[in-house]
């Protein structure tokens, strides 16, 4: 597989139809208004970065199928992506209530997972059915969630699937046409953004995360490569749990908008939108780190890479519980 044409390919695609959605976005006024929960975003930025990502992996796929030298992707995993690229630009346009978009999402999550987007987790098909249901949920919601800074989630995303590219080999090509699509995205994204994911792309990198490491596994899963499973999302999941916990404590819905994010408190203890990125990438490599050593190495190194990054999130929770934000009026 020629991985320099193939990323190539794929980052000039995502450039290409980002800066062309960001076009049309701003001369359409479709764009994300100044939120009082993001201390940093006081003008419109352009929405619809999702769109520029999909349209890009899609046409660096028709051009790489063309030459012979990618195969395209199960009918599921795009199927779903679309799916929820359109439930989030419908989302971006209109704002669904949280009841409905959900609903909304569970019939995707369960359709895509009728189409094969699922993992052989216990061997018994309804309960990995749920199961794989239950993961789309989770990894759509925390990649929408954890999206609040510029450049955070599409870093975070892009990195992720560089690492399951490499780690992956069946779905390597895909993977890799994914994170330089976002790469291309990413150019207009970074600090300060001119475009933003929006839901649409938030929900559908979520997505494609967990449709990648729920496809790898055909048959059970050892207890070893279950735990390298969980951790892939890695940051992603530590912001759905933080954002959980802090919110049910101060007696808030944890679905409800609350200034609380890792980011924001990153953000309010002095670091800036391009050092909170940086520390949040760092973090993610770290955890993926952990990820593939921890299904490669015996019991004791387990432990002690287990231990390790219990302690680091630790650290890093009760940091940021001491950092409050302050809502902007």
């Amino acid at each position: 597989m020629n991985w320099p044409l193939i990323f190539g390919v794929s980052l000039a695609a995502g450039t290409l139809f980002t800066w062309l959605v960001r076009t049309f976005a701003l001369k359409n006024n479709i764009v994300n208004k100044p939120n009082p929960i993001v201390p940093q975003h006081v003008k419109p930025v352009a929405y619809l970065g999702g769109l520029g990502i999909f349209l890009g992996g899609v046409t660096s796929l028709a051009i790489l199928y063309y030459f012979e030298l990618l195969s395209f992707p199960e009918a599921g995993a795009a199927l779903g992506a679309a799916g929820f690229l359109i439930l989030g630009i419908f989302d971006d346009l209109n704002v669904y209530s949280a009841r409905k978009k959900f609903a909304i999402q569970l019939i995707l999550a369960f359709a895509s997972v009728a189409f094969g987007v699922k993992a052989a987790f216990t061997n018994i098909a309804a309960i990995d059915f749920l199961l794989s249901a239950f993961w789309i949920l989770v990894l759509v919601n925390a990649a929408n969630l954890t999206d609040v800074c510029d450049g955070l989630v599409g870093g975070l995303c892009m990195i992720t699937f560089m690492f399951l590219a490499i780690t992956n080999q069946e779905q390597a090509g895909f993977a890799l046409v994914i994170s330089g699509s976002i790469l291309g995205f990413l150019i207009f994204n970074s600090p300060r953004a001119s475009i933003f994911l929006g839901d649409a792309g938030s929900h559908m990198l979520g997505f494609l995360l967990a449709a990648i490491t729920l496809l790898r596994f055909e048959h059970s899963p050892t207890l070893a490569e279950l735990g390298s499973f969980l951790l892939v999302p890695g940051v992603m999941l530590f912001e759905l749990a933080f954002l959980t916990v802090v919110r049910i404590q101060k007696g808030l819905a944890w679905w409800k908008g609350s200034p609380d994010h890792f980011s924001l408190r990153l953000q309010s203890a002095g670091f800036t939108r391009w050092q909170t990125d940086v520390i949040a990438w760092t973090a993610q490599v770290f955890i993926l780190i952990v990820a593939f050593y921890t299904s490669n190495v015996g019991i004791i190194y387990q432990l002690a890479l287990y231990l390790t990054l219990f302690a680091a999130l630790s650290f890093s929770w009760k940091y940021l519980l001491r950092h409050e934000v302050q809502r902007r009026t």
